[in-house]
């Protein structure tokens, strides 16, 4: 299900998005889908993740005070583009 329009669609169609806490936390792609933790789902368009960013649905999904970093947009269109 997606965290910001909360549609559920199969896992192929969207992004999965983990909290990593190398020396400074900060939510990143996980392209892989194994990073440990907590994860959260996300479509790969534009709309959807501005609207969990002005909801802070990020932080409240993941559970963490760790920003979205202005990075996350590209490395999700990234991602989508390999695919």
């Amino acid at each position: 299900m997606c965290l910001a329009c909360r549609k559920r669609e199969p896992m192929s169609r969207l992004v999965r998005l983990a909290v990593v806490d190398e020396s400074t936390p900060h939510i990143a792609v996980d392209a892989q889908r194994r990073l440990p933790g907590r994860g959260a789902w996300i479509h790969p368009d534009q709309r959807c993740v501005d609207s969990a960013v002005k909801r802070s649905a990020f932080r409240r999904a993941l559970r963490t005070q760790a920003p979205a970093g202005a990075q996350l947009l590209d490395d999700i269109r990234r991602i989508t583009e390999s695919r």
